[in-house]
């Protein structure tokens, strides 16, 4: 059931943009170390009831006028999805995800993190809950920019998507307080420099807007001064936005991608759909996680220094020659 509530807003994009939509079931696989018969009979059974349930669906989905089709392929759920949609050249996943363990918290569902740190096709993540229905138009969509190369990456996406739902854009940008960089660090964060931020971040997001406005679409622009994702989500509920579309990028770890805090934040308490894009950070000599960008002034953290020790000869690098000592006896 969870799933299906992807199905409403699926089948509107798949009408709005003439497309098809393509159901997708992962099947895991019984014990092979049991080889009795039984385990072959299952897999016949449960095969049989994914395709039964599959034309349920497509079923339902002509009916309101939706070209659909189905696969349903033996695996685990986010390998079997990415292969569907590059064998299918999908333009769009449309998955719903849910709450884990812990305490009145939602974290994002395991399958959905592995398929967004796996696969290059814009994916749409929906969180039904009682009180945020799934919508089935979308005619406002909120677009979350910091003035990166990295948070530009969204809007490609978030433009065809406009166009081809007849929808209008919102460009919002968060000016952060240098004070909540740096804590216990005195920066400047007064009126005169956070008055700044915000000209340079309206500036920018009326750059940005009127280049978009040229092909036609409906663009504002808002800028407020907070975190990320109270800004986000308040720009969000004061339009009644329908969708929020975002990047999100890497973070530490052996070459593992997880979902940035940010992202992770709008999805769980956003209540409308997320469209978030992968990206990564262009290669740069400095990294840019070492000098977070407000606005566009960039705040440096307190220079660190070291100092030659004072006293002492500088110890001795692999390779030197060291002065011959005499062994010692185990006597003295």
């Amino acid at each position: 059931e969870l799933a299906e509530q992807a199905l409403p807003l699926a089948g509107a994009i798949a009408t709005k943009r003439n497309a098809e939509v393509v159901l997708t079931t992962a099947v895991t696989a019984g014990d092979r170390w049991v080889d009795d018969g039984f385990v072959r009979q299952w897999e016949s059974e449960e095969q049989a009831a994914v395709e039964s349930y599959q034309r349920s669906i497509i079923e339902r989905l002509q009916q309101q006028g939706v070209h659909a089709k189905a696969h349903s392929d033996w695996g685990q759920p986010q390998a079997v999805i990415e292969s569907v949609a590059d064998r299918e050249g999908a333009g769009l996943i449309v998955m719903t995800t849910h709450g884990r363990s812990g305490v009145s918290r939602w974290t994002l569902g395991s399958i959905a993190d592995k398929v967004l740190r796996t696969t290059n096709t814009p994916l749409i993540l929906i969180r039904p809950t009682a009180e945020a229905p799934v919508p089935e138009a979308v005619r406002q969509i909120v677009v979350a920019l910091d003035g990166s190369d990295l948070a530009e990456a969204a809007l490609p996406a978030a433009e065809r998507f406009a166009q081809a739902m007849d929808a209008s854009l919102l460009l919002v940008r968060a000016v952060v307080p240098p004070t909540m960089l740096y804590g216990g660090q005195f920066v400047p964060g007064g009126l005169p420099v956070l008055d700044q931020l915000e000209a340079e971040a309206k500036q920018y997001l009326e750059r940005t807007a009127e280049r978009i406005r040229k092909s036609g679409l409906k663009v504002g622009v808002a800028v407020a001064v907070g975190a990320a994702t109270d800004v986000i989500l308040t720009a969000s509920r004061e339009i009644g936005a329908d969708l929020i579309a975002m990047t999100t990028h890497g973070r530490s770890g052996l070459n593992r991608w997880i979902l940035g805090s940010v992202a992770d934040a709008v999805v769980r308490h956003g209540g409308v759909p997320v469209l978030v894009i992968r990206s990564w950070p262009r290669l740069s000599d400095e990294a840019p996680e070492a000098i977070p960008v407000v606005g566009d002034v960039v705040v440096r953290p307190p220079v660190l220094t070291e100092t030659e020790q004072a006293t002492g000869s500088p110890r001795p690098r692999r390779g030197d020659v060291r002065p011959h000592r005499p062994e010692r006896s185990p006597g003295r």
